[in-house]
This record gives structure tokens, C-alpha cells and sequence, in this order.
């Protein structure tokens, strides 16, 4: 059967949101969100599977829309994804699900579909403010490396929420501090549940899916990693945190990343410095001296930056993100 042969008619709104994530190429959120937040997910579903005409206002978006959705289920890996999304999956969470993440509603059109989750997935559910998001380049220094993890590992010792993309670096490493505390933490897959970014992760994920954490994607399975969906997590990682803390911040020059999403969603940016001969701090030191991030050495400064962000102080305005563009060793073990 062709996916295009579907009975819409059988189909509920947890498994059309399902489908329109498979069906939805990364980066792309915003354009699907839009047509659901209009029209809902099963007519969205059958607009997006349909040949009808639509109204001349929208012809051409459309009918351009369409041939993209036509291109991508050619596609054997999609079609396989599309097809597996048909049977129930308990992993599957829906906005309207108890356990969808806090947070993400301040994504407008650009939250996610449905997301794939497994663990103790009630933390999703507690406020964003009680989670923190530690980040930095994967290419991190030793320097970069052990602050990453003594920083997690005191948060998660404060009761926070530990928030991270599970890469290797400074992801791994905060991850691993909260993990060790005994704290929680959230793992924002850049692959799907089944073929998780980077393999070599993958020991430690199931540890802290299997200890009271969480793994949390927007990638359905069957769907073969991306870049594009790489990137686009970022901007769950930003929302699904109070706030945001980078060590050994990646390089601004280039596409924008996980800070950018953070301030453009108004969340406060805190920044580790580091030695000033080191081109790995560059980017933190440029965030620190423009203003867009409070410098912060320690738990106890984050914790004070999160205050004073609930408080209104800090952080600066950002662009709403329906306005933005699309995403194109001394340690613990």
C-alpha cells in the first residue's frame, strides 16, 4: 500500500502527528505547525497525503508543499518510518499528553509534532524553570571537560534538572556529572530512539534512561540521522530549560546554534569564561562582553542568574521564534 492509499479515517491525533513528523523534513517545523495550528493534525495529514485543490490563496504553497512530501516518502527510509508510525507506540508524546514537556510552548509554530520519548518522562512535566541547559562544543578542551561536569553534577545537587544534546564534549560530560550525582537529566537525542547521536553515547543514555532520566526526541524511528535535525533540536534544548549555561561556547561565525535559540526565546545565557589564550573560550568571552550572557563560574552563579531571571531582570528581549529563520581529563566516571 501506498501512503497516499491511507483510510484517514482511521487515524487519531496522536498517530497523525506521528505521521507529519516522518512525512516533515528537519528544520522544517514552523511550515507543518502552522497548517496544524490551523486546521488540526488529521486534516493537516490529509492536506498534506490529498490532491484536492485548495483555495487560490494558498495554491501555490501547497501544491509546492506537497511535491516536497512527495519527494521525501520516495524515499525507502521514510516510507519504512511512515509505515511503523501507523502502530501504536507508548514512546509517543502529544502536546495534549501530561508528560509533554513545560516550555516548549513558548515555540509557537516551531514546537515540535510529537516527540519520542523514553524514561521517567514525569520530569518532563515539572516547570522549565526547574531545568538548566549545559552546552558547548564537542572539540572541548580538558579545561572545558571538567568544568562541564563538576558544574552538572552541583546542579543536579541543587534538585535541578540537568539539560543537554547527548554530543560528545561538553554534552557527554554534563550529562555524565549530573548522571553520577544521582540527579536528573534530559538527553535531547540528535538521532531517533533506535539510532541514536553518536553510537558511541549510547552505553550512558540507556544508563540514564534506565536511572530516572530521560531521552527525548523529535526524530521518529526508522528516520536515518541528519545535520538539519542535529541543528534543529537545538531549539528544544532552549526550551525545554529556565535557563542556559555555555562552557567553551561553539563558534558564532558560523550557522547559529543552541545560545542563539536560547536568547531568542528570551532565556538567560550564562557563560564560562576561560584562559585568554585559549581559542576554544573565544565565543564564550565574545557572549560575555556583548552583554548577551552573564559571566558565571559555579553553581551558585547560575542559580542567581535563574533568580534574577524570575524576577524579570535578566534576560534581554530576543526575537519571537515564529520570526526567526528556519535552523538550516581528571573527570568523575
Amino acid at each position: 500500500m501506498s501512503p497516499f492509499d491511507l483510510n484517514l479515517d482511521d487515524v487519531d491525533e496522536r498517530t497523525a502527528r506521528a505521521l507529519l513528523a516522518v512525512i516533515s523534513p528537519p528544520g522544517t517545523a514552523a511550515v507543518m505547525g502552522g497548517w496544524v495550528s490551523a486546521r488540526g493534525a488529521i486534516e493537516t495529514l490529509r492536506l498534506a497525503l490529498g490532491s484536492e485543490p485548495v483555495d487560490m490563496h494558498t495554491l501555490w504553497e501547497v501544491d509546492e508543499w506537497r511535491t516536497t512530501i512527495r519527494e521525501r516518502l520516495a524515499e525507502p527510509d521514510i516510507a519504512g518510518a511512515f509505515f511503523t508510525a501507523l502502530a501504536p507506540d507508548p514512546r509517543v508524546l502529544i502536546p495534549s499528553d501530561p508528560h509533554w514537556p513545560t516550555g516548549l510552548e513558548d515555540l509557537g509554530h516551531w514546537a515540535p509534532l510529537a516527540l519520542w520519548a523514553e524514561g521517567n518522562t514525569s520530569l518532563l512535566a515539572t516547570p522549565h524553570t526547574d531545568r538548566v541547559a549545559v552546552v558547548g562544543r564537542q572539540a572541548a578542551t580538558e579545561y572545558g571537560l571538567v568544568t562541564a561536569q563538576k558544574l552538572a553534577h552541583d546542579l543536579a545537587g541543587r534538585g535541578l534538572q540537568v539539560v543537554s544534546g547527548g554530543a560528545h564534549g561538553i554534552d557527554l560530560e554534563a550529562h555524565r556529572g549530573a548522571y553520577v550525582s544521582g540527579g536528573a537529566t534530559i538527553v535531547v537525542l540528535a538521532g531517533s530512539l533506535d539510532n541514536p547521536l553518536p553510537p558511541a553515547n549510547m552505553s550512558l543514555f540507556h544508563r540514564i534512561r534506565d536511572n530516572g532520566g530521560v531521552l527525548l526526541t523529535e526524530t521518529p524511528p526508522g528516520i536515518l540521522p541528519s545535520h538539519a535535525a542535529a541543528r534543529a533540536r537545538h531549539r528544544i534544548t532552549a526550551a525545554l530549560s529556565g535557563g542556559m549555561v555555555a562552557i567553551e561556547a561553539r563558534n558564532r561565525s558560523k550557522t547559529p546554534g543552541v545560545c542563539e535559540e536560547a536568547l531568542a526565546l528570551g532565556r538567560p545565557l550564562g557563560a564560562f569564561p576561560g584562559p585568554v589564550t585559549s581559542l576554544t573560550s573565544v565565543a564564550s568571552h565574545e557572549l560575555i562582553s556583548s552583554g548577551e550572557a552573564v559571566l558565571v563560574t559555579n553553581a551558585d552563579d547560575v542559580a542567581r542568574m535563574l533568580r534574577r531571571a524570575s524576577r524579570g531582570a535578566v534576560p534581554l528581549e530576543g526575537p519571537a521564534p515564529s520570526q526567526r529563520p528556519a535552523p538550516p581529563h581528571g573527570r568523575l566516571r
